[in-house]
């Protein structure tokens, strides 16, 4: 039997009160946490009642939003995994991600499901990696819309996603690439989750599965991958409910005082260029020394936007600005270029505002965004682990004096379409909601 927890956050009798709730269970960091926030205010304005169910760290997020907040987690667990050497080690990275996030998770997500669901009509809505929301809607025959935030998720043989070490080429035969598929799967990932998930799926009444990563991992409902086609085209053997509905955002609140300065410190007439390592963050502060003297060769004002301030040199030259958090489309609109890590969310949202990238990927899903930057023509990858502050500037004035980088970012900014993709994504989920609850 699924044993239930104890709560810090009561539910409010409101949501018994509701005739359906909708529940997120985002995973992750910022940048996986932030899209289910943008999606929940809009199913909420819509009538729905919307509880958020993830780590405590993103509690005052989810108040701005205006949204019920349920732990799961705890804060030094999310921390101990950004504090991790492992999460900066390829081979490491994404067993971190799977055992704190799908496996350290499953178990406290399921038992807050199964709680919830006899107030009133429920769907689950989260990522592939949440097996908490996955298990229960199988066992309580519950509505789960999975949401994609990057296509290096939905493996295919045909164009496939650049998966290291696993090689998947454009030339590689399609029975070659299923072979690995297979092998990795085997006996790499499903030993890694097979005692735990199966485990669980026993508790609960459900048959032994296996090859959790491949298909399973998606809803048999449907799945919303919020990327455009521009970026990653539907491939013949995705997921045949896939819906391509393009990039969902949500920013927490602008402190004016930093935007105030950023304003003061940009010279008129000479945009910056932004760098942003992500939520890992580089591991010393020799990365950003090669950034900073980078651009004082240029002669470039730089903007480091960095969250954990020791990571950042004490004492910065006059050329650059420094903030924890600024909304990236803010600074973006301001920049000449920018250089990230290959996150997803700064992607896509540098591709639709037509600026240059540089990318440094390292771990997870970075190499496969940064390829696909690369073959859009839009940007160029830095594939050294420890570039020179001369290599970083060779790179950043190849890019920005580059007429074809600077003409495929303004055509490939008007390829994406002009469409609201919060409302059509929620349309499909309310779609799937009134499914089952005819």
């Amino acid at each position: 039997m699924i044993a239930l927890v104890q709560q810090k956050h009561s539910v409010p009798q409101t949501v018994f009160q509701m005739a359906s709730q909708i529940l997120l269970n985002p995973i992750g960091s910022a940048g996986d946490v932030f899209p289910f926030l943008a999606l929940g205010r809009e199913l909420q304005k819509r009538g729905h009642h919307v509880a958020v169910m993830t780590n405590p760290v993103f509690i005052e997020n989810v108040g701005q939003a205006g949204m019920e907040f349920i732990d799961v987690g705890t804060e030094e667990s999310l921390r101990q995994v950004g504090r991790s050497p492992g999460l900066h080690r390829p081979g490491d990275a994404w067993k971190l991600a799977l055992s704190w996030g799908a496996v350290g998770t499953m178990r406290q997500s399921l038992e807050i499901i199964s709680r919830r669901i006899s107030k009133c009509d429920t769907m689950l809505v989260a990522p592939c990696i949440s097996f908490g929301a996955r298990i229960a809607a199988e066992k309580f025959n519950l509505p789960l819309a999975t949401i994609v935030l990057s296509p290096f998720m939905i493996r295919s043989v045909y164009q496939s996603p650049v998966i290291r070490p696993l090689i998947l080429g454009d030339r590689v035969p399609k029975l070659v690439k299923e072979i690995q598929y297979w092998i990795a799967d085997h006996f790499v990932i499903d030993p890694l989750l097979n005692s735990n998930v199966s485990e669980l799926r026993r508790e609960t009444g459900l048959a032994p599965q296996s090859r959790f990563l491949h298909r399973w991992c998606f809803s048999k409902d449907l799945t919303l991958a919020l990327f455009p086609k521009c970026f990653a085209s539907p491939q013949a053997d995705w997921p045949a409910n896939i819906h391509l509905t393009g990039q969902v955002n949500w920013d927490p609140p602008m402190d004016e005082k930093v935007g105030l300065a950023l304003g003061r410190f940009i010279k008129p007439g000479k945009k910056p260029i932004v760098v942003l390592a992500g939520s890992a963050g580089p591991e010393s502060t020799v990365f950003y020394d090669r950034w900073i003297h980078a651009t004082k060769q240029l002669d470039r004002q730089l903007i480091l936007l960095e969250r954990n301030p020791s990571k950042v040199p004490d004492l910065l030259p006059d050329h650059v600005f420094h903030a924890q958090y600024l909304p990236i489309d803010h600074v973006l609109e301001r920049s000449v270029l920018i250089a990230h890590s290959g996150g997803v969310g700064t992607t896509l949202r540098s591709l639709k505002a037509g600026i240059p990238q540089i990318l440094f990927p390292r771990v997870n899903d970075q190499p496969d965004n940064a390829d696909r930057v690369s073959k859009l023509g839009v940007g160029k990858i830095i594939n050294q682990k420890h570039p020179t502050a001369s290599r970083i500037a060779a790179t950043i004035a190849e890019v920005i004096d580059d007429p074809v980088i600077l003409a495929n970012c303004a055509s490939r900014r008007a390829a994406i379409p002009d469409f609201d993709s919060v409302s059509m994504s929620c349309d499909l989920i309310e779609r799937t909601f009134n499914r089952y609850r005819k």
